[in-house]
């Protein structure tokens, strides 16, 4: 009996040994917290925007870079697809000119649907190059069919459809990613604390 009761006494300490190790292992958060985000786009009032697409579960693999731009006294979106024709998108009710907006590290942000994760978005910037070297900007451009993010500097290639990573050029840390939602109505994309 008290053979039994030592390997049972064996095994809890042993599940509880893993258990500690395995959720202290790995990567700390899902979602960056490093630079500030918090942009919100309503596709109601702009209907015809490629976000409209990026939106759509259907159209799994689009992704576009969005970044903020004044013209005049009109704040403007600029959209550039992976694919297609960018677009500028005026920001004129009374609710997105009070809004306030932040871009991520250098006033970029990528949001798209991937085929296996749901809708996504990301920092425009090259983690890595952020990380080693003090300043600058490194941003990251679309590569191949649209659903890859190449920086210039380190020649890094990371795949938004696997959430990110590095799949091609020197190992790294994956795109800084942050929380994507779509009410029906609103696409919000921000840190999450």
């Amino acid at each position: 009996m008290q053979k039994n009761n030592y390997l049972v006494k064996q095994t809890i300490v042993f599940a509880v040994v893993l258990l500690v190790l395995f959720t202290s292992c790995g990567e700390e958060t899902l979602y960056s917290n490093a630079y500030r985000c918090n942009f919100r786009f309503n596709t109601e009032i702009h209907n015809n925007t490629v976000l409209n697409q990026v939106t759509n579960p259907l159209i799994p693999g689009t992704y576009v870079r969005v970044s903020l731009s004044v013209r005049g006294s009109v704040r403007h979106v600029d959209l550039l697809p992976g694919t297609g024709t960018s677009e500028s998108v005026p920001l004129t009710t009374a609710e997105e000119r009070m809004q306030t907006y932040d871009m991520g590290a250098d006033n970029g942000i990528i949001v798209g649907r991937s085929v296996y994760h749901g809708l996504l978005a990301f920092d425009a910037q090259c983690p890595n190059c952020l990380s080693e070297n003090s300043g600058g900007s490194f941003p990251l451009s679309f590569h191949g069919n649209g659903t890859q993010m190449t920086c210039a500097h380190c020649h890094r290639v990371y795949d938004l459809n696997e959430r990110g990573v590095v799949v091609s050029g020197e190992k790294g840390k994956k795109l800084m990613e942050y929380a994507a939602q779509y009410t029906g109505r609103l696409l919000l994309v921000h840190n999450k604390y």
